[in-house]
């Protein structure tokens, strides 16, 4: 059943740029095609929802897949190749890319036609073995679609607020002071700002003991355990977003990360739990845009 509504989420996604096509390109591409994926495709023309395109206008979703995705299958290729599949990609894509697999960048680029040819190339790679996402401007709406319009590094920023309210618990269990002291200089001034906001609100949601007090008193090591914990509460909080969302979501992190994000995704089985959840993702979104002044990747 599954298999079937993804190849519909194809179909859609055939018919959405067809509708931006002209006439004349429209025909050569139905030439091409079977009758029965014709007719799949006039049936699912879609209707685009105003709100949601304003909402994904200028969304480019290759340009949010971070580059650990891609490595796998470009790894085996040949120079030649490599350097033609990424040149759809940014320049900082490309960089990250060749640097990985210790390459030259490519010198070239491509015509629009061809780079649109090679997006396409490079979708049927990363949607082999997974499900196909609708296109973005097609996804359902929901409160939290403005995820969407965040880079990887706002996301992050995102998830170590969301954190703060984990080590809200934790820090009144902190018994020694230099511990105390170790964690404040470990925040940067937005993550303290909020940590403030935090203490002062009644919503609690408590997840499992982070135990600062073993602690060795490490940023590293801090870091990333608040970065998971923030990374817990979004997955958590995006469960009831489509399948197609969370694909784009997903390959927005790098590629263990977004492993650990989508084993987060998980019901809360509780209306009050994901009510508290919605309330403190919404906190720190709102917080995030008030004092941040690079919203737009």
């Amino acid at each position: 059943m599954k298999e079937n509504r993804w190849s519909e989420n194809r179909l859609v996604g055939i018919a959405t740029q067809m509708q931006g096509c002209d006439p004349l390109v429209q025909q050569e591409i139905a030439r091409h095609m079977s009758p029965s994926m014709i007719d799949g495709v006039r049936a699912l023309t879609p209707r685009i929802d105003p709100q949601i395109a304003k909402e994904t206008e200028g969304y480019d979703w290759l340009s949010r897949i971070h580059s650990s995705h891609l490595i796998p299958f470009l790894e085996p290729l040949a120079l030649a190749d490599v350097h033609t599949l990424i040149l759809p990609l940014s320049s900082e894509q490309q960089e990250a890319i060749c640097a990985e697999l210790n390459l030259p960048l490519p010198e070239k680029k491509g015509s629009p036609l061809f780079s649109q040819y090679l997006r396409g190339v490079l979708m049927q790679q990363l949607t082999a073995n997974g499900p196909y996402p609708l296109p973005v401007e097609m996804i359902s709406h929901h409160r939290f679609n403005s995820l969407l319009k965040y880079s990887y590094s706002q996301i992050e920023a995102i998830c170590y607020l969301l954190s703060m309210f984990d080590l809200s618990s934790e820090i009144k269990k902190v018994i020694k002071s230099a511990t105390l002291k170790a964690l404040e200089e470990s925040l940067t001034q937005m993550e303290k700002q909020f940590l403030q906001k935090v203490r002062k609100d009644t919503r609690v949601l408590h997840f499992c003991d982070m135990g600062l007090n073993n602690w060795n008193l490490e940023e590293a090591p801090l870091r990333k355990t608040l970065l998971i914990r923030g990374i817990n509460r979004l997955a958590k909080g995006v469960f009831p977003c489509t399948e197609s969302f969370v694909w784009y979501l997903y390959h927005l992190f790098p590629k263990e990360m977004a492993k650990k994000w989508h084993h987060f995704i998980q019901d809360l089985q509780s209306k009050k739990a994901h009510d508290t959840l919605d309330g403190q993702i919404e906190s720190a979104l709102a917080f995030f845009d008030a004092h941040n002044h690079e919203v737009t990747p």
